[in-house]
């Protein structure tokens, strides 16, 4: 299923998905297109109480580095420059 999103206050909420709660990977999948690039943007995340946050997105100034952060903690971070608006 494509979603198409106009950058205000989107997100698709499944409710709290307690198989996700403790895992110890994960493997997630996505294809973003970015008409212009923003501050900050998750593709996917699980908020919940204690060590169940976490989110999988981009970030930084402009935007253009990929990053995983677990209860606020960057985890993993990719050299800025590789998220390109207009690209796939």
């Amino acid at each position: 299923m494509a979603l198409d999103f106009d950058g205000t206050d989107d997100d698709v909420d499944h409710g709290d998905i307690a198989a996700l709660d403790g895992l110890t990977a994960l493997s997630v999948s996505v294809w973003v297109f970015y008409d212009t690039l923003s501050v900050f943007d998750c593709f996917v995340g699980k908020v919940g109480a204690g060590a169940e946050n976490w989110s999988f997105g981009t970030g930084n100034a402009d935007n253009s580095l990929l990053m995983c952060d677990l209860n606020t903690a960057i985890v993993a971070e990719s050299a800025t420059g590789i998220v390109v608006a207009g690209i796939w």
